[in-house]
Formats: structure tokens, sequence, C-alpha cells
């Protein structure tokens, strides 16, 4: 195989790894949300957009008190009324907030999952955590780190020890086996990222607006 054939195979299992990741995101996000991914060059921060995905509201608004769908005022949407019980003013649901997440993803062989039993944090590890930062903080948000060591390795997600556990209390602490590290100035929690979709409701995210 040519260097050619190899980045270019690298490169498929890139985007694999892209699409396997944002339909998790779009599954347990709901329906309501929409998740694209986000150009190269604007993954930095540029337009108001960073890290690998663009995660956007799509639903429509509802009384916290009944359900009831709300209409909005083009020019004052915070003040739509319920149209079911009179009296019931449209509360500001957590799903109508803007995503607090960046998404950093990498897929590559620089990476070795062993490395952070073994050895600690490595290099590669901290350029990767770094990039995720300094993309949140273009826009304000929260930086999560989602890696896998090719070909097969476990998909982990890596966040700041400070938000898991805010998401965890949030949660009702559900277990989870995960890995402490010390980076920098923060402490960074590493963790199955199935496992975390699959105990951990989405609506815990707005713990960290």
């Amino acid at each position: 195989m040519t260097k050619s054939d190899t980045g270019r195979k690298a490169r498929q299992n890139g985007r694999a790894f892209e699409q396997a990741i944002a339909r998790d995101l779009r599954a347990w996000l709901g329906p309501e949300w929409s998740v694209v991914r986000n150009p190269p060059d604007v993954q930095g921060g540029k337009d108001g957009r960073a890290g690998e995905f663009n995660a956007t509201w799509v639903g429509s608004p509802h009384c916290l008190h009944c359900d009831a769908v709300i209409p909005l005022d083009a020019k004052w949407p915070w003040m739509g009324t319920c149209s079911r019980e009179a009296g019931h003013q449209r509360s500001v649901d957590f799903m109508e907030q803007e995503h607090p997440i960046c998404y950093e993803l990498k897929r590559v062989a620089a990476f070795k999952t062993d490395q952070l039993w073994k050895h600690g944090v490595s290099a590669a590890f901290r350029g990767f955590w770094s990039q995720a930062v300094e993309q949140a903080e273009a826009v304000g948000k929260h930086p999560w780190l989602v890696l896998r060591e090719p070909p097969r390795g476990p998909v982990l997600l890596v966040m700041r020890s400070a938000h898991f556990v805010r998401l965890m209390t949030a949660s009702g602490y559900p277990a989870f086996c995960r890995l402490t590290l010390d980076v920098g100035v923060h402490t960074l929690v590493v963790l199955p990222w199935s496992a975390f979709l699959e105990a951990v409701p989405a609506s815990a995210l707005w713990e960290l607006s």
C-alpha cells in the first residue's frame, strides 16, 4: 500500500468515526436537535462555530406547566403564552438554550489507550486536550474530547472533573469506570463514551449552562 493509499484510508476511517459520533449525539439529544459537522475552516471559532459539530435547537418551545406548544411572536419570542391554559406564561425550556459543549474528535495512531494507565499523560494527549480547550474558549463553551485508538480501541470521553461532578449530581450518580488525570491546572476525567450516553440524560447538560 502506498503512502497515498494509507493517507486516504486514514481519512476515510476518520470520517466514519465522525459520522458514528454524530449519530450517537443525535440519538442522545433527540429529534429536536440538529447535529451538523463544521467545515474545517470554522472549527477554530470562526462564525461562532467551533469544534467538530454544531448542535442547534430545531424544536418547538412548550409550556413547562402543561407541555402545550406555544407559538412564538416574531418580535418578542420570550413573551409567548400558553394557548391551553390562560395565565400560563412560557418558561424558557433548557432545550431552547444554546448547546453548551464544544466537541473535538481524535482517531489517530498517535494516541494509545494504554498510555493513560501505564505512563500518564502523553504529549499527544496534551496536544489534543489543548486544541479542544482552545476551540471551546473561542465560542464560550465547555470542551469535550472524544478519542479512539485505531483501529478498534474503546471510544473515550474526556472532560473537566468539575463538569463531571455536576453532571453526576444531576443524573443521580450513575456508576462509571473512569480515570482521573491532572493536565495543567485542570483535573480531567476519562470515561467510556457509550456508557456515559446511556447513563446520563442530555437534560443534565444544562447544569453546565
